[in-house]
C-alpha cells in the first residue's frame, strides 16, 4: 500500500513499475515491428488457423500492428489509460490463443522474432505474466497521484 508515511516501500513499488512499464513498451514495439517486418509470415499463421478469409487476413494483419503501434503511443502519452487498453489487449490476445488451442487451431506462436514457434503452454504463461505486469503497473498508478 503507498502512503507517505512509508517513502522507501512507495519508491520500490515505483521503481518496479517503471522498469515493468519500460519493458512492456519494449516487447510491443518488438512484436509490432516483427510483425511489420515479417508481414508475409504474420499474415500466413493467420491464414493457418482457418477463422479468417484470405481478404479479411490482409485488413487483420495491418489492424493489429496498428493498434500495437499506436498502444505504445497511449502508453507513452498517458501511462494509466494506456495500461487500461495493454491489459484489454492482451486479454483478448489469451482469450484468441485459447480458444485456438480448445479447438485445435493452435499450431505456434505467430507472433515472430525470439517468440516466433512458442508452444501453447508458453504463449500462455508470458501472456499470463505480461497480464500480470500490466495489473501491477496500473495499480501502482492508480494509487499514485503522480503518474509513474
Amino acid at each position: 500500500m503507498l502512503t507517505k508515511r512509508d517513502p522507501i516501500s512507495r519508491n520500490y513499488h515505483v521503481i518496479i513499475a517503471y522498469s515493468l512499464y519500460y519493458f512492456i513498451m519494449s516487447f510491443i514495439t518488438y512484436t509490432s515491428v516483427n510483425k511489420a517486418l515479417n508481414l508475409q509470415s504474420f499474415r500466413i499463421n493467420i491464414l493457418k488457423t482457418g477463422l479468417f478469409s484470405e481478404t479479411s487476413i490482409y485488413y487483420i494483419s495491418i489492424t493489429v500492428i496498428v493498434l500495437e503501434i499506436g498502444l505504445v503511443l497511449i502508453l507513452f502519452l498517458n501511462k494509466k489509460l494506456g495500461f487500461s487498453l495493454f491489459l484489454v489487449m492482451m486479454l483478448f490476445f489469451t482469450g484468441y490463443i485459447t480458444y485456438l488451442r480448445l479447438n485445435g487451431l493452435y499450431e505456434v506462436c505467430g507472433c515472430g522474432g525470439i517468440l516466433n514457434g512458442l508452444s501453447y503452454s508458453y504463449h500462455l504463461l508470458i501472456n499470463l505474466c505480461l497480464i500480470s505486469a500490466g495489473l501491477y503497473c496500473f495499480n501502482i498508478i492508480s494509487r499514485s497521484k503522480d503518474e509513474i
